[in-house]
């Protein structure tokens, strides 16, 4: 009895063992059908999966100008500080004498008070009427001398014939004449001179007096810039000069891309070159000049208001590059190459750059008339790579 009882539970278990078995046996025979009847790939569908999608720009030699593209500084062409050659009290002021107005050539803009000066001119015109006098009577005087001379028959030694005719009373009499019409013509410019002109058309930019305040020779009144021009200082690389042909008169683009209306430009031209590297940045600067800045004229009137201080952008064009290849700057490589689409594969072209403005390469080797230069940024990259392009660009 208790040896069939220990028998029966082993039979299960080998029944258990036998149907893994089989299912282990059913899977691998499974696996080994499916992978005998997939069917081969083919190496063109794998070539097609594989290359990397382009677009590409084709590119053509020709003769270019390239366009220098520096900055520069606005500055006044004219300026003065306003100052008072006498001393005195300011009596009057013209009605748009104040910071911003707009004055011409002579316009009176200040009087300093006159009445010591008419006085003094008055006391020197006086002594210069007494001097004239003296003059005269002292002339009259020599009449008489000489008439006395040639009375007395004989000839005196030359000291003698001097003091005989008064000559040098004369001579003394001349002298007091001469310094008394000075003394008057210094009174009459003084007085001018309490008459404050603009010495040109200008703007005031500040001013520090009023009517009532007393100022002397030297004092500050009002600082004035020239409306006519203005100049940009600009600078530029010392590389970049052999690509310029003629300084002089040479046409520039100016814009103020911080406040100027996008496509808004002002032309100026180069009056010269500073012959002097610049401190801080060590390279060349430009003198360029630009007229009617503010826009006053009728010729300027839709055109921006350049405003001193301010950096503005001068765009220069250079000489022309002849049997170059010009590409946009953005599809130069690394290490001054070119991604050329050539028969469906990548080739990196190194590059001889014959020149370089803000936005373009002009290339002398290594892209040809026709060559298309990949415009698509790529992840992998190495020669002969495959490409394939879109329909359009087939």
């Amino acid at each position: 009895m208790n040896h069939n009882n220990e028998t029966q539970p082993a039979m299960p278990l080998k029944k258990m063992l036998w149907g893994c078995a089989v299912v282990i046996a059913i899977a691998l025979g499974a696996s080994y059908l499916i992978h005998n009847s997939e069917p081969v790939a083919q190496r063109e569908g794998a070539t097609k999966r594989t290359a990397m999608l382009v677009d590409v720009m084709p590119v053509e030699r020709g003769t270019y100008r390239p366009v220098i593209v520096t900055m520069g500084s606005v500055s006044p062409s004219q300026e003065v500080t306003l100052q008072p050659q006498v001393s005195g009290r300011i009596a009057s002021r013209a009605d748009n004498f104040r910071p911003g107005a707009f004055v011409e050539k002579d316009q009176l803009l200040l009087t300093i008070d006159p009445a010591d000066y008419e006085i003094e001119l008055a006391a020197r015109q006086s002594a210069l009427a007494q001097a004239e006098a003296a003059l005269n009577i002292e002339q009259g005087e020599q009449v008489v001398a000489e008439q006395e001379y040639r009375q007395l028959g004989r000839d005196l030694p030359a000291m003698q014939e001097a003091l005989m005719l008064r000559q040098p009373q004369l001579a003394a009499a001349e002298a007091e004449r001469q310094s008394a019409k000075a003394q008057v013509d210094r009174a009459a410019l003084d007085l001018q001179r309490t008459r404050l002109m603009a010495p040109f058309d200008a703007q005031i930019v500040s001013r520090a007096v009023n009517v009532g305040s007393q100022v002397a020779p030297g004092n500050a009144l009002a600082r004035l810039v020239g409306t006519e021009s203005y100049w940009v200082i600009a600078t530029i690389p010392l590389s970049k000069m052999p690509h310029i042909d003629s300084v002089k008169d040479l046409s520039v683009e100016l814009r103020d891309r911080s406040a100027w209306p996008e496509g808004e430009t002002r032309e100026g031209k180069v009056l010269s070159l500073v012959g002097e590297l610049d401190e801080q940045s060590r390279m060349l600067r430009l003198l360029i000049e630009v007229d009617d800045p503010l826009a006053r004229t009728e010729a300027h009137a839709d055109k921006m208001p350049l405003v001193l201080g301010s950096y503005v952008e001068s765009r220069i064009t250079a000489e022309p590059l002849q049997n170059v290849v010009r590409l946009e700057r953005q599809y130069l490589r690394k290490n001054d190459t070119a991604w050329v689409y050539e028969d469906g594969k990548l080739s990196i072209r190194s590059l001889d750059i014959a020149f370089m403005d803000a936005e373009h390469v002009y290339v002398r080797q290594g892209l040809a008339s026709g060559d298309r230069v990949v415009t698509t940024s790529l992840a992998r990259i190495s020669d002969g790579a495959a490409l394939r392009l879109s329909e359009g660009e087939q």
